[in-house]
């Protein structure tokens, strides 16, 4: 009897569950909620948008076994278990064959949740990815906000550091650079 009532459960947990799906066709089931609808977004929309060869690396999905996804694939990468736990919600890689780029991703739903790409969390970030033996420019941060006039991006503006992306689910096609020193062409920037 134990078994069906956990069936039962499960059942009604999927039938609530957001699917978000990879770029490699791949669905996972998440709790519905603020932070999967931006992951969500940052996987199904942003990715195709502005990288050549999307890979989701690393994501950290809200509820049940699916939170962590990709752990494998970071150590693959060179990353050690220990710098995961500084990782973002989203680990992207643009796996071209003419350049591979790691994104860093922040998703910040709401300003209570934290989030966005602060210098800290870009300093950390940089250093273990140079420890695998990528290079500064072949790094990327960004961090996701479902709007410009979200409570959540209006909270953070002021501690999201330079040299830092920023994007907005309600204008998918759009990028807000935070650039220090030379000026970069975004075209090329992630693309």
């Amino acid at each position: 009897m134990t078994g069906f009532k956990f069936n039962i459960r499960r059942l009604r947990w999927l039938a609530k569950a957001v699917y978000v799906r990879f770029p490699n066709g791949e669905v996972w089931a998440a709790k519905p909620g603020p932070m999967t609808v931006l992951i969500k977004a940052v996987t199904e929309v942003f990715a195709p948008q502005f990288l050549l060869t999307p890979v989701v690396v690393r994501a950290n999905l809200p509820g049940g076994a699916t939170s962590l996804r990709g752990d494998d694939l970071c150590e693959s990468l060179g990353f050690p278990m220990v710098a995961l736990k500084d990782f973002p919600e989203v680990t992207l890689a643009d796996a071209s064959p003419e350049d591979f780029n790691i994104i860093f991703v922040s998703v910040a739903p709401t300003p209570k949740k934290g989030g966005g790409m602060t210098n800290t969390r870009k300093e950390r970030l940089l250093c273990s990815a140079l420890a695998t033996g990528l290079q500064p420019m072949n790094v990327r941060f960004v961090s996701a906000f479902a709007d410009r006039r979200s409570p959540a991006f209006r909270n953070l503006v002021s501690k999201l550091a330079w040299g830092t992306l920023v994007w907005f689910a309600s204008e998918p096609n759009k990028l807000l650079a935070f650039r220090e020193g030379q000026t970069v062409e975004l075209p090329g920037f992630l693309r």
